[in-house]
């Protein structure tokens, strides 16, 4: 009786041991799942190492729970996305072939034959364009192709010791006004550069201010939404300006310069550009022989965007226009104007889009419906 009592004691404690030994594996099993979610050394007929994963904190953040029941390689969540497109604006080019037309969908369409130096649209469908700009020189004529128009017509014209650069366009109290300067006389004694701006509708010139002499003037001259930017030089003095519609000076946080300008500065702030909208300025710096359009907020003088271009010996900028979320960036180098370069400020690490026309690129601040080709004037 003690005997088998005994016997049936042992193999009661056998299974006992057998069943904590059985529990323990699990228990082991359970602990090895879970360390997988964040090692990146499991062993491999358990838990393979995901081969897009090299880290283990990229790894914790993507890898699922041991809970899951889904292939922790599995990691379609995070690489698989569709990269956000680059979005191409409206925009017209004044090239040595004519002005074109460039539409969202990338397609370059020639709207003005003949050489061009400056193109922005009307606001009601049509385009202004001057064949010259450079305001030491004539033959500077201002051209309007309306929206129907199959003819490009003299609408600003300077006389014979006159010449006009168009600057901008810009809706106040119900008329679009076309804004420009006027440079005049050939000596020191009569030189004089006056901001003038056009009424489409009334046709009539008004003069807003003299803001230029003998060596010395503003250009270029950016139009917003309330607000106009000046760069202006005197002699070895250069500076940006902000003034209201009708040339009174305006002091906003976003300007870069002291009223005073700068002098003998060559990697001072210069060749500014106010947005359509006012609420930003662009402008070119050098640093580090580096070029940067950097962008800072009108009324805080935030920076809001710094955007490296290149190195100072291989091209020069010659001017920006702003968008709401584009920038573009018009260059030139000693043999002549270069395709502009426009960037998708919602993208801050894409790569620029380089137009497929060289000349001076302009956002539309409306869309423009000139079929054309118009012959040149």
């Amino acid at each position: 009786m003690y005997v088998d009592g005994l016997m049936r004691t042992m193999r009661a404690a056998s299974i006992l041991v057998a069943i904590a030994l059985f529990l323990a594996a699990c228990s082991g099993s359970g602990d090895t799942a879970s360390s997988t979610t964040t090692s990146t050394t499991a062993t491999p007929t358990t838990q393979p190492t995901p081969t897009t994963q090299s880290t283990p904190t990229t790894q914790a953040s993507t890898v699922p729970p041991a809970t899951s029941t889904t292939s922790p390689t599995s990691t379609s969540s995070t690489t698989t996305s569709d990269p956000i497109p680059f979005v191409i604006p409206e925009l017209l080019i004044a090239g040595d072939d004519g002005v074109h037309l460039v539409d969202p969908d990338g397609a370059t369409t020639l709207l003005v034959e003949g050489p061009a130096a400056f193109a922005i649209d009307d606001l009601d469908g049509g385009i202004l364009f001057q064949q010259e700009r450079d305001t030491r020189q004539r033959r500077s004529t201002v051209y309007r192709v309306r929206a129907d128009g199959d003819r490009a017509v003299a609408t600003l014209v300077a006389d014979l010791d006159q010449s006009l650069a168009l600057s901008g366009i810009v809706m106040d109290d119900d008329e679009v006004f076309v804004y420009y300067t006027r440079d005049e006389g050939d000596n020191p004694g009569d030189a004089r550069q006056t901001l003038r701006r056009y009424g489409l509708t009334s046709r009539t010139v008004t003069e807003l201010a003299t803001i230029g002499g003998w060596e010395s003037g503003s250009y270029p001259i950016s139009v917003g939404d309330g607000l106009l930017l000046f760069n202006w030089f005197a002699e070895a003095s250069h500076g940006i300006e902000v003034t209201d519609l009708f040339g009174s000076v305006v002091a906003v946080a976003g300007n870069p310069s002291p009223a005073e300008g700068f002098v003998d500065c060559n990697v001072c702030p210069f060749i500014a550009e106010i947005s359509g909208d006012a609420s930003r300025i662009v402008y070119r710096q050098v640093m580090d022989f580096t070029d940067f359009a950097i962008i800072v907020d009108v009324a805080t003088g935030e920076e809001l965007h710094r955007i490296a271009l290149n190195g100072i010996n291989r091209w020069r900028v010659t001017s920006f226009d702003l968008g709401t979320t584009h920038l573009v960036v018009n260059r030139a180098d000693n043999d002549g104007r270069l395709a502009a370069l426009v960037y998708d400020l919602t993208l801050p690490d894409a790569p620029p889009l380089e137009l497929a026309v060289a000349g001076e690129a302009y956002l539309t601040r409306s869309p423009v419906t000139v079929t054309g080709p118009v012959p040149a004037p």
